[in-house]
């Protein structure tokens, strides 16, 4: 069997006047993902177990098989995960994200075109003033790991503290970054932290420059996403007796593929969304299951942008789902059953479109994921399209949400027969 998994982050919309009613994924042209729903399953999975907040990082967990009511699904944890940032037991690890706030409010939640030497530079003056006016949290915190976006900062012995809810720099979009440090949503030392950092970065030398050039500075670096730091897994292949890898550029996405022991394979840069539909279907000639993770319809979400919302999706249709569809070349078996008792030249595929804000007016949306399967053993009896109303008409429904792998991977199969198949390297080195 093979098995491929895609995740379209924040597809999932309401009816939008713009769209004549109709959801970016009603309007969107999917003939791929279409073929799939229409000769397999559709149905609805609750990705966020009830009283979480929906958010991009549970969706990922419950579809990759972690119950994000049992594993904290904090952004710096995962973060520091994908990163490979070497942490001890008993630490906790935050995200450090650039904004973009003039006169206090934030436009961007991110610093947009900032480079890396400029990041250095800012995290520098960060650690500098954070020295200066906070020595006894300096003891406890090291900021590593930078990149154009921020960084992570990994706090000694912090895991041992409460926990306090996240405030996402997306939350903070259109408001004035201090408002978030008064919702009571912030540790003490983490506010202090983000005062001095605000302070430093008021005439820092990398901001005089860039306004000097007519570009945004960085104005505030915030700390959000507090967690306590997770060890990479290595138990995808003991639990469902198959090799697994993920394709993905989001950081949560990798984050928690490296968590559950899922191999990350790499995207060539500078080539977009075929490079990573490539990527995944090269990747079925190596793995049992390959995992993509697609963000570019929350992007638009996050902008506000219906139309670029609509293509996104299109895209991901004819430049990940198609290529991965043709790389199985079964086509012609969507719906079939096994033909035999071991399955062994079976496949499924599954679409999970997941909910993260609103295309019209940003704010969170609270829906549940979309599931659509097709293949060996997935034959639907009704033709439904991966799209919210047809899912909540389906009798297919997955409560708790991370149940959806297990049931994706194995409902149906009589036995699974073989073993995890050993890394190319590893067949390489056998000996003769």
């Amino acid at each position: 069997m093979q098995y491929a998994l895609i995740i379209l982050e924040g597809s999932i919309d309401e009816s939008i006047v713009a769209l004549d009613g109709m959801t970016p994924l009603e309007a969107a042209c999917t003939p791929n993902i279409d073929v799939i729903a229409q000769s397999g399953r559709v149905g609805l999975c609750a990705a966020s177990p009830t009283g979480m907040r929906p958010c991009a990082a549970s969706a990922t967990m419950s579809m990759l098989g972690c119950d994000p009511a049992v594993v904290d699904p904090a952004q710096g944890p995962l973060s520091a995960l994908a990163r490979g940032v070497e942490t001890k037991p008993g630490d906790r690890a935050w995200r450090v994200t650039f904004l973009t706030a003039p006169d206090g409010v934030v436009s961007s939640p991110a610093a947009g075109s900032i480079d890396a030497p400029e990041a250095r530079a800012v995290v520098a003056a960060l650690i500098e003033a954070w020295g200066t006016r906070a020595p006894d949290l300096m003891e406890r915190f090291t900021a590593t790991s930078v990149d154009q976006t921020g960084c992570v900062l990994i706090e000694r012995g912090g895991a041992e503290s409460d926990r306090v809810d996240l405030v996402m720099p997306v939350d903070l979009v259109g408001e004035n970054w201090r408002d978030g440090l008064s919702s009571g949503r912030v540790l003490p030392a983490i506010e202090r932290l983000i005062e001095i950092g605000a302070e430093a970065l008021l005439d820092c030398e990398v901001n005089r420059a860039r306004r000097a050039a007519g570009s945004a500075p960085v104005d505030v670096a915030w700390i959000w996403g507090g967690g306590a730091v997770m060890q990479a897994g290595h138990g995808f292949a003991e639990r469902f007796a198959l090799r697994g890898a993920i394709v993905a550029e989001s950081e949560h996405a990798v984050g928690v593929g490296r968590l559950i022991g899922l191999d990350r394979v790499p995207i060539s840069q500078g080539e977009g969304l075929e490079s990573l539909g490539e990527a995944v279907a090269s990747a079925l000639d190596r793995y049992d299951v390959v995992v993509a993770h697609v963000r570019t319809p929350a992007e638009a979400s996050f902008l506000g942008d219906v139309g670029a919302k609509v293509r996104a999706i299109e895209a991901i249709d004819s430049k990940v789902v198609g290529p991965v569809l043709r790389r199985l070349d079964r086509l012609d078996r969507l719906g079939s059953v096994g033909t035999n008792e071991r399955d062994e030249d079976g496949f499924r595929i599954m679409i999970a479109a997941t909910a993260d804000s609103s295309c019209v007016d940003r704010a969170p949306l609270d829906f549940p994921s979309l599931v659509a399967m097709g293949g060996t053993w997935l034959e639907g009896q009704v033709s439904r399209r991966l799209i919210e109303r047809d899912a909540a008409a389906s009798d297919l429904r997955v409560e708790p949400g991370h149940e959806i792998l297990e049931f994706f991977l194995r409902s149906g199969l009589r036995v699974q027969f073989r073993k995890p198949r050993t890394s190319r390297q590893a067949v390489d080195e056998a000996p003769e």
